[in-house]
């Protein structure tokens, strides 16, 4: 082999390198840094010790990391359960604002009938700036005159149940001419509009059946404004 072969080429110089092992390392130490050569051994030194450490860490991060998860998943069922438990407190909220409205109603209905009540067994305080010598017609009695009408054909079915439903009938002599008179009144807390149109038409019914004349009186704890209007265009007493 030639000692000193000639260098025409790359490929001559890589042939050379190829035969010649020390030169390469040679060639090496020449053209990299220190740092560089030390890389290979820093690497195998590298994975040698501090992988395994760098295992163990990754290891208790993907513990840490499943235990996130499982709280995550946790955290949505929670969240699941809330909003079926908000569904559920929506649910019950509308059925109390429905019974508190019906117990509204209810306590209304029982007040309105405990006023007319009241009325009817303190009928002369209720009437007595109209009437003297106040009565009251009992409802039975009030039911065989509006019966007897019906069966003989002066009243019609619809006029009979219309005074059946009267609340308060009494009897007595008006205070200014002393005269006969009846008054067919409707009781209720508030006397509405309604109240007043139902009073001149139970009274304009009875007007016929009776032997004195029936004046319609509407008595309540308040009278809404439209009602005292009403009233004095139907000539409807307000009490």
């Amino acid at each position: 082999m030639n000692d000193n072969p000639e260098i025409r080429t790359f490929s001559d110089l890589l042939r050379i390198l190829r035969s010649r092992p020390e030169w390469l390392d040679e060639l090496r130490s020449v053209l990299l840094t220190a740092d560089l050569l030390e890389l290979p051994r820093k690497f195998e030194e590298f994975i040698r010790h501090r992988y395994p450490e760098l295992e163990r860490r990754m290891g208790a991060q993907e513990v840490r990391l499943s235990r996130i998860e499982r709280d995550v998943d946790q955290l949505k069922n929670d969240v699941d359960q809330l909003k079926k438990d908000v569904d559920q407190l929506k649910k019950d909220v509308e059925q109390l604002k429905k019974d508190v409205e019906q117990l509204k109603k209810d306590v209304a209905r029982l007040k309105g009938d405990n006023f007319e009540r009241k009325v009817r067994e303190k009928a002369p305080s209720y009437f007595g700036r109209v009437l003297l010598r106040c009565r009251v017609i009992s409802a039975e009695d009030l039911a065989d005159l509006v019966d007897e009408a019906f069966e003989e054909g002066r009243i019609t079915e619809e006029e009979r149940l219309e005074v059946l439903r009267l609340d308060v009938l009494v009897k007595g002599k008006l205070k200014e001419s002393k005269k006969e008179a009846c008054l067919a009144a409707e009781v209720s807390l508030t006397v509405d509009v309604e109240d007043v149109e139902r009073a001149a038409r139970r009274a304009e019914v009875l007007n016929r059946l009776m032997d004195c004349p029936v004046l319609p009186v509407v008595i309540g704890e308040r009278v809404a404004e439209r009602a005292c209007q009403k009233a004095e265009d139907l000539k409807v007493i307000v009490v």
